[in-house]
């Protein structure tokens, strides 16, 4: 009786055995290695900037506008030949025209007067014309009525030298480079005055006010005013 019990429980081991071994067909899983972390590069060190003397906090500054330089040897020669360049041609049709319109009520020498005017008008408007043309071609800032007084000016000047040297000469290239020159003066020192100033990107200076308005938990309303400078 106890070999008959011996051999049912050998019996009911032997399929927990069967299962417990790997098919031979199959391999056994190797073993998973864990793989080493990467290595840790040091973040680049940026060098901190020393605040200007008179400020404990360092401000970002930026311009209004584009950066503009406050003189230029390339826009004012463009200026140059601009300005004579479209006064010539102005002082061309405003002779031609002024002699079509008054030709029939002037005589020869009369005619001549009249075209020598209305040339000279044509020219007077043509010259700050091409330069603020010019000017604003390269990026200039400059206005037209500044640069039209200033044509005015060099061509007073231009004018009273020729006259005070007695010479024919002189007369004719102080009419024909003072109105030029002085438009170009003129230009010139309104794009400086047309200048950025820098300001403060973060930080602003000055007094200033913010109010500020809330209700409180009954219902009431509760208002604040706070200052910086």
């Amino acid at each position: 009786m106890l070999l008959t019990r011996i051999v049912l429980c050998l019996a009911l081991l032997a399929p927990c055995v069967g299962l417990a071994q790997a098919p031979e067909g199959e391999p056994s899983p190797a073993p998973t290695e864990a793989l080493p972390p990467p290595p840790l590069l040091p973040a680049p060190e940026q060098p901190e900037e020393s605040p200007p003397e008179g400020e404990l906090i360092p401000r970002e500054y930026e311009l209004n506008g584009p950066l503009k330089q406050s003189f230029s040897a390339s826009r004012a020669m463009l200026e140059l030949i601009g300005g004579g360049a479209v006064g010539a041609g102005m002082a061309i049709a405003g002779g031609i025209f002024g002699g079509l319109v008054f030709s029939a009520s002037c005589e020869d020498l009369d005619c001549l007067g009249v075209v020598f005017v209305s040339g000279l008008v044509g020219a007077t408007f043509g010259v700050p014309l091409g330069v603020y043309g010019a000017g604003r071609l390269m990026d200039g800032r400059g206005q037209y009525w500044p640069t039209f007084l200033g044509t005015l000016v060099g061509a007073g000047l231009g004018l009273a030298g020729g006259l005070a040297s007695q010479n024919e000469a002189a007369l004719v290239v102080g009419l024909t480079f003072g109105p030029v020159l002085g438009a170009m003066v003129g230009y010139e020192l309104s794009h400086a005055y047309q200048q950025p100033a820098p300001r403060p990107a973060r930080f602003e200076t000055g007094f200033q006010l913010h109010p500020a308005v809330g209700f409180t938990p009954g219902g009431g309303l509760l208002g604040s005013l706070s200052g910086r400078f």
